[in-house]
C-alpha cells in the first residue's frame, strides 16, 4: 500500500509541475476513478467511466464518470482547472485566468446537461433519474482554485 501512495503523491507532483493541460485533464479523471472505486459499495452500485455516446445531432459526447446507484444515476464531469474561473450557470462560456493569462472554456454545467440528456435517450429513461453532481459539488483542491456556483 506504501508504493501505491508513494506513486499517487509522485503523480501529483508530476502533474502539477512538469505536464500539460491535457495530462493534468487525464490525471484528474484516473484519480477521481480510483476515489469512486474505494468509496462506491459495489454490491449496491456500479461506476463506468469514459463513456462515448452518440448525440442527436450526430456528433459524439463524451461522460467522465457515471454512477448507477439505488438513489439515482449520477453523471460526473471532472475538470481540473488552476486560478480563478468566473461563469455561471446560463453562460456558454467561463473564464479562467491563471496568472495574467484569460482563456475560456465551455460551461461544465450546461456539458454535463448534455450529457444527461443524451444518456437519457440513449437508454430511453427519463432525466429525472439522473443526478448531475457537479451542480451539487464543487471540489476546491488547492490553492489558487476558485469555488464556482
Amino acid at each position: 500500500m506504501l508504493w501505491f501512495f508513494l506513486f499517487i503523491v509522485a503523480l501529483i507532483i508530476f502533474t502539477r509541475k512538469v505536464a500539460g493541460y491535457k495530462v493534468k485533464g487525464w490525471f484528474g479523471e484516473k484519480l477521481l476513478a480510483a476515489l469512486l472505486y474505494f468509496s462506491i459499495d459495489h454490491n449496491k452500485c456500479a461506476v463506468l467511466h469514459n463513456i462515448m455516446l452518440p448525440t442527436a445531432d450526430g456528433a459524439t459526447t463524451q461522460i467522465d464518470h457515471i454512477v448507477v446507484s439505488p438513489y439515482g444515476i449520477f453523471v460526473i464531469e471532472t475538470k481540473t482547472y488552476k486560478g480563478w474561473i468566473f461563469g455561471n450557470a446560463n453562460q456558454p462560456k467561463w473564464t479562467q485566468v491563471f496568472y495574467k493569462k484569460k482563456s475560456q472554456f465551455q460551461n461544465p454545467l450546461r456539458q454535463n446537461y448534455k450529457h444527461i440528456i443524451t444518456l437519457s435517450e440513449c437508454l430511453g429513461v427519463p432525466s429525472s433519474y439522473f443526478k448531475p453532481l457537479q451542480q451539487n459539488l464543487w471540489v476546491n483542491s488547492g490553492s489558487g482554485s476558485s469555488p464556482i456556483v
